[in-house]
């Protein structure tokens, strides 16, 4: 009977998908790939858990950070990542809201 060596570094990789419906109805799906190619800011290396919050917390309040709802921001490698809520997207919040009545300038 042979012996099975492979280890879970041999095995693929399943990535991490979240997908998640927005107010409006549009799907949005973030992978830490895309998170990282497109979405990240700044010259730092983002660690894992990082991307992991910046997807729990789109995911969570709903944020599409394609159209900068949400920005992750990484400044260097020895300093964390700051996860910043567009102005945008709390005046979208705002106007959903039927208790708002508005700004004025």
């Amino acid at each position: 009977m042979p012996f099975n060596t492979s280890t879970n570094r041999d095995m693929p990789r399943k990535e991490n998908k979240t997908t998640y419906t927005m107010p409006n109805g549009e799907q949005i799906t973030l992978t830490p790939q895309t998170v990282r190619q497109y979405l990240v800011r700044g010259n730092g290396n983002l660690t894992d858990q990082e991307v992991m919050m910046f997807l729990a917390l789109c995911k969570s309040q709903k944020l599409n950070p394609f159209v900068n709802d949400a920005y992750l921001i990484k400044y260097g490698d020895k300093s964390p990542a700051q996860i910043v809520v567009g102005k945008g997207a709390l005046e979208k919040r705002a106007e959903l809201n039927p208790q708002y009545d508005g700004k004025e300038a």
